[in-house]
């Protein structure tokens, strides 16, 4: 019974030693610099990707692009264009500048394994529509994983009586799905996203087999 007990107790903690794994900077460093030959859209290849300490540079068609960046705690944002707000907090035109951050974005999304939606997908228009929906500074999708935030530009200056934002992209590493860089590239995130939810169910399965097998033992005593 002791045996059976510790092989349950094994086969339960496995999963969250696989699953619950919040990856690290460095890791997340690493998925980045792996992006190479990669065609975002007809005629634009990154050729390769670098990481400084201050900077993620494409090379695209020979050309060097940099793209800002910044850790926080578990959040890697990443520098876009800009958009305009008129006075009733309506987009302006549209966002410039953007291109090269999206494309980040959109692979790091695309690495993730998150369930597409077409509402929470960080692309330009959609941009625009959600800031015209609800305008606040910080925006994050149901999983918990990208968002954006903007940041007002008083440097920026408009002629209209627009004001300028500065787009960032955020990417959560502690969000329902990280990018998690493994030796074995079969293994990919829970179905359901979500971690908390699955450490929650193994701990309380763990628990209950402890309780069950020392309430057993007792009644044998008797």
């Amino acid at each position: 019974m002791k045996k059976l007990l510790f092989l349950i107790v094994v086969l339960l903690l496995f999963p969250i030693t696989v699953f619950a794994k919040t990856p690290n900077q460095e890791e997340t460093i690493k998925v980045i610099k792996s992006i190479s030959n990669v065609t975002v859209i007809d005629g634009v290849t990154i050729e390769s990707t670098d990481v400084d300490d201050q900077n993620v540079i494409f090379t695209i068609n020979g050309n060097a692009i940099y793209i800002p960046y910044q850790f926080s705690d578990n959040k890697f944002s990443f520098k876009g264009g800009r958009l305009l707000l008129d006075s009733n907090n309506q987009v302006f035109g549209e966002p410039f500048d953007n291109e090269y951050a999206f494309f980040l974005y959109s692979i790091l999304e695309n690495k993730s394994n998150i369930p597409y939606n077409a509402n929470d997908y960080y692309n330009t228009s959609n941009i625009v529509e959600i800031v015209n929906n609800g305008f606040t500074t910080d925006y994050k999708e149901n999983t918990n994983t990208f968002g954006f935030t903007l940041t007002k530009d008083d440097n920026f200056k408009t002629n209209n009586g627009t004001v300028a934002y500065n787009i960032t992209y955020n990417y959560y590493m502690d969000g329902d799905y990280p990018i998690v860089s493994l030796d074995n590239d079969d293994i990919e995130n829970p179905a359901t996203g979500n971690y908390n939810i699955l450490i929650t169910i193994m701990l309380i399965s763990v628990l209950c087999l402890g309780v069950y097998s020392y309430m057993n033992r007792g009644k044998k005593k008797a």
